[in-house]
């Protein structure tokens, strides 16, 4: 059996506007890809799984729309793809996937290059950048969270106000501790930042009991900090 390579066409019968436009070295190959990638709920284009999901396989149609060879494939896929602006290419720009193995030299090259991306390790930034990236963040509001989600948020933090730690897990947090201090200004924004959160989630701490004991400890540790405090600053 001699492989076709160009540019292929996935198409919904139920709703016809609907299509995909894709290449490949070896288009019978690439179909198969696809319908087991579907049928196992796994594909990466997550518009066409869904509609797989919904619609079923049966509306899925493929047919072939050009035979080419492998070097002209990018341009005339993205020919198609400016030509029907296909509703399931989420990416409008030809090659992503394209079925060509890259070579052993290039595969290097990437990994290399993504070394420490993930972690920040082996990364250094100029301290431009950094300025950059600094402004970037400010300003940036996040969503508010759903009650859902508040509900779950409270419920995992109940549960993790009675949980306990190991005395090796105790050690290990005061050695980290230790020779760390904050200035008074930061301890101030923990405290005012802390302050705010209980008036706006005033259910947050509702069923997390205090020993007597424990308050007497918190107490004397509190004050024992304020006078070290007092006296840092003089």
């Amino acid at each position: 059996m001699t492989t076709l390579s160009g540019i292929y066409k996935i198409q919904s019968r139920i709703k016809t506007e609907r299509i995909y436009i894709g290449s490949a070295v070896n288009i019978q190959k690439r179909w198969s890809y696809h319908k087991e990638d579907l049928r196992k709920n796994k594909h990466t284009n997550k518009r066409l799984q869904n509609h797989f999901n919904k619609y079923s396989e049966s509306d899925l149609q493929f047919s072939i729309l050009l035979g080419c060879e492998k070097e002209e494939l990018l341009k005339h896929e993205q020919f198609f793809i400016d030509s029907l602006n296909p509703y399931f290419n989420i990416c409008k720009t030809a090659g992503n996937k394209l079925g060509v193995k890259a070579s052993i030299e290039t595969i290097e090259k990437l990994r290399i290059s993504h070394l420490g991306k993930s972690s920040g390790l082996g990364t250094k930034r100029s301290e431009e950048t950094k300025i950059k990236m600094s402004e970037m963040r400010k300003g940036r509001k996040r969503k508010p969270h759903s009650e859902e989600t508040k509900i779950k948020m409270r419920q995992n933090h109940k549960g993790m106000s009675g949980r306990k730690l190991s005395e090796d897990h105790k050690k290990k947090i005061s050695i980290a501790g230790k020779g760390k201090k904050m200035s008074p200004e930061a301890i101030q924004n923990m405290c005012r930042a802390q302050t705010e959160y209980y008036k706006t989630h005033p259910g947050t701490r509702k069923g997390v009991k205090i020993s007597e004991g424990t308050r007497i400890k918190m107490s004397i540790a509190r004050i024992n900090y304020y006078k070290k405090l007092r006296h840092e600053t003089k």
